[in-house]
């Protein structure tokens, strides 16, 4: 049998990723022909999988989605840029001091040299045009110039397999498992069966950190003590379809965008799940941290090489964020001539913290 077969002990180990798990396309060339031997295989794991029958209804309701608080946390985490495009709209003489201020903002909120002198230039034009220099006027000018360039990051996803997998990635440190655990309570409140996959096999932590999310919120979690991902998310896809279970969600290690060996492993993992499922994986979620800046963008172009994205998850935007960044991705994603939604936004720490990005709201927590 494949190494990946053989008995792996209960718990978790701290290790790190085997060498030869890194680039290796021997794995590949097995795994069509390892679909007979699944059952055989989850019994030799002793794989393990949190969750029990009891409804813990008591944790949930701790959890309550409060929709209407949404923007407030926004405006709070977006607090410092909203305040000073708020002070510049009224401490002006001329419209081109109010001009060479907004731009000195948008810049420094993250936006962007390229993507400030496009939003400038639209505003100037318009200004000209209507020959109006009424500072309410001109702000919302520029906050429907915004909205215009945002709208198109929105996007749901749409649950039309089964199961439904959905591959997530991201640097270190992002809250990419936490921000797991939130998508995983949200699909499972549309009463759908959930299954997280640890297959972050080089942060022992993480693996007990989504078994705790699991626990708290009555959600599978799959995970072995394999230092191989690729075989952690083999077995699982194969245990969430022999479960029926409707959505599975891989949660990835933590990997900087440059550490080629690792976007290679991802790549594999990738590869990994379409030769289970040609069609797989459904989604490919990047999960950034709204206070990283422009060095998003260059994340988004490695890992998009690697895993083929298909949408992002902005975290962390109730501290610091100056939230021009999603402006900066916008821009990017039509240069590309291929839209990049921003499905989800993180404004907090708790199990329900994690909201559709809105365009309008959201310009107008900026601005206000």
């Amino acid at each position: 049998m494949f190494k990946f077969f053989k008995k792996k002990s209960v718990g978790i180990d701290n290790r790190k990723e085997s060498p030869e798990a890194i680039g290796s396309d021997d794995f590949l060339e097995k795994v069509s022909d390892c679909g007979k031997a699944y059952e055989s295989s989850v019994k030799k794991n002793n794989l393990n999988y949190t969750g029990n029958s009891e409804q813990i209804s008591d944790q949930e309701s701790k959890y309550v989605v409060v929709n209407n608080n949404w923007l407030s946390f926004l405006r709070k985490g977006l607090y410092n840029t909203s305040k000073k495009l708020g002070t510049i709209f009224y401490n002006f003489k001329t419209n081109e001091e109010l001009f060479d201020n907004l731009e000195d903002i948008l810049i420094t909120s993250d936006i962007g040299c390229r993507m400030t002198e496009k939003i400038l230039s639209k505003l100037k034009e318009q200004v000209k045009k209507e020959k109006n220099s009424d500072p309410a006027y001109i702000k919302s000018l520029l906050r429907n110039i915004l909205i215009d360039q945002l709208k198109p990051l929105e996007g749901i996803i749409n649950i039309d397999k089964k199961p439904f997998i959905i591959l997530t990635s991201g640097s270190n440190g992002v809250g990419k498992t936490t921000s797991i655990a939130k998508l995983a309570f949200h699909f499972k409140n549309r009463g759908l069966s959930v299954l997280l996959v640890a297959a972050d096999t080089f942060r022992a932590a993480s693996c007990e950190q989504l078994r705790t999310w699991g626990s708290m919120n009555n959600i599978q979690v799959f995970y072995t003590d394999s230092s191989d991902p690729s075989s952690v998310v083999f077995d699982s896809i194969h245990y969430g379809k022999s479960k029926n279970i409707d959505v599975i969600i891989i949660d990835t290690a933590g990997r900087l965008a440059s550490n080629k060996n690792l976007m290679t492993q991802l790549s594999k993992i990738r590869k990994v799940i379409s030769k289970i499922d040609h069609d797989a994986p459904h989604e490919s979620i990047l999960v950034v941290d709204g206070n990283t800046g422009q060095n998003v963008l260059q994340q988004l172009e490695y890992f998009n090489n690697a895993a083929n994205l298909s949408g992002l998850i902005i975290t962390k935007l109730d501290g610091s964020a100056k939230g021009g960044i999603l402006v900066a991705i916008s821009d990017i994603c039509k240069i590309n001539k291929d839209t990049m939604p921003v499905y989800w936004i993180g404004l907090g720490e708790g199990i329900s913290d994690l909201y559709e990005f809105r365009a309008v709201e959201f310009v107008d927590a900026l601005l206000n």
